[in-house]
């Protein structure tokens, strides 16, 4: 039997050491096949966000033209491989392992500089520039400075931007303060500045193309004209399963996991256990396919009691939720009696319903709509069906979310009555 991917986000070293692969590379066709250039795509953590964007890295990488038959000789893209393989130079960041103090943004100010240089020196020495350039880089310590001097540097580039988790270090501090997250997005905060680099860098050509994942469009939302670019394909129906498995996804997993192995087992019941647990969630109204947690799925796979061919003792891993601490922050948000009283409701009937609202609106202007659609994009819950008009009902996805937070937030609601 094949290796299971998890914890690994890594196409290449996915494919190097012979991992079982689900492949999404025909996903790379359709996103071409768009008349947009600068895209954005959202999900719940551990869908498989940032292995699909490392899959676009080796893709679309020049530096990886010699491997790409090794990579994707078995693929989708391989077989059908696109006019712009192995075309563009790749300026890659990821920000989840930015550090947020709540009450010292010098920190996190610092940490977002470091990852910009981090990215910017990793494309200078992969694409050969001198060491002279690193150094110049590793001596500023303003964000904007950095990119700006960055895309001068490399103006004749050809250069595909990809950023993992864009917004994970803004939701924990929008978490901890509204007024610091204001600042940050707003005109003159470091964050907006940068992105406000990026979109200059797309007018004069220099930024060829861009995809950017991240859980919630709250940040972007925020950040208004400085970053007006990018579009949002989260909620398009043929990118519904772009992250996640679908149920013919979960079943060859399976095939060629357990049931290759313990051929005995009574696969029907296996096959409901694991869509009680993992499946449910819908990103599309119009959508067929009803997604599950990829990183759960592969969780579930690879703690399979093979020697008994029985379940495992664990059908959660609890890596894969939040801080709790700061979700009940960012409940805060807005009316948080209001917020609460949709937790309870949720709690109490399993379902609740509301409008999709296209974007966030911080402060006074977060209504009962915009908290739905948070619980929404963090994958709290999901679509269950179109009720009219505009009007959505949601649910609970699965036992797993239902579990891990579900409960505790009944707990903490219970202590504020």
């Amino acid at each position: 039997m094949k290796k299971i991917i998890y914890g690994l986000s890594n196409y290449k070293m996915v494919k190097d050491n012979d991992y079982f692969y689900i492949d999404k590379t025909d996903y790379i066709e359709k996103i071409e096949s768009l008349n947009e250039r600068f895209l954005i795509f959202l999900r719940p953590r551990r869908f498989g966000k940032s292995l699909f964007l490392s899959t676009l890295q080796y893709y679309y990488d020049e530096n990886s033209k010699d491997e790409f038959e090794a990579m994707f000789n078995d693929t989708y893209i391989g077989k059908h491989p696109t006019p712009l393989k192995n075309s563009f130079r790749i300026l890659f960041f990821e920000f989840s392992g930015i550090e947020v103090d709540g009450s010292d943004m010098s920190k996190t100010y610092h940490d977002f500089s470091k990852n910009i240089q981090k990215g910017v020196n990793s494309y200078l020495s992969s694409y050969g520039y001198d060491n002279k350039y690193i150094d110049h880089f590793s001596s500023l310590t303003n964000p904007k400075d950095i990119i700006k001097d960055f895309f001068n540097i490399a103006k004749d580039d050809s250069i595909y931007l990809l950023i993992d988790e864009y917004d994970h270090f803004a939701n924990a501090i929008l978490a901890y303060s509204m007024d610091d997250f204001l600042a940050i997005v707003g005109k003159g905060g470091f964050v907006r500045s940068f992105y406000e680099v990026l979109k200059s860098a797309t007018q004069i050509g220099t930024l060829q193309k861009m995809f950017i994942t991240g859980v919630t469009p709250i940040t972007l939302d925020s950040l208004s004209s400085g970053f007006n670019i990018a579009s949002n394909i989260s909620s398009k129906e043929e990118f519904n399963v772009m992250a996640g498995f679908n149920q013919d996804e979960v079943l060859y997993s399976l095939e060629n996991t357990i049931f290759e192995i313990c051929p005995n087992v009574d696969k029907d019941e296996l096959l409901e256990k694991i869509k009680t647990w993992y499946n449910g969630y819908l990103f599309n109204i119009e959508a067929e396919d009803r997604v599950y947690n990829a990183t759960l799925v592969n969780y579930f796979i690879s703690q399979y009691d093979y020697k008994r061919c029985q379940m495992p003792m664990k059908m959660l891993d609890v890596n894969v939720a939040s801080d709790y601490k700061a979700i009940m922050k960012l409940f805060h948000i807005g009316d948080s009696e209001e917020n609460f009283k949709v937790l309870n409701d949720l709690i109490l009937n399993g379902e609740i319903t509301a409008s999709l609202k296209d974007r966030f609106e911080l402060g006074h202007n977060f209504t009962r709509e915009d908290f739905i659609t948070l619980l929404y994009a963090m994958g709290f819950i999901t679509i269950k069906s179109e009720l009219f008009g505009t009007e959505i009902i949601f649910k609970i996805p699965n036992y797993v979310i239902k579990i891990l937070y579900f409960n505790y937030f009944a707990i903490e609601i219970e202590k504020k009555k």
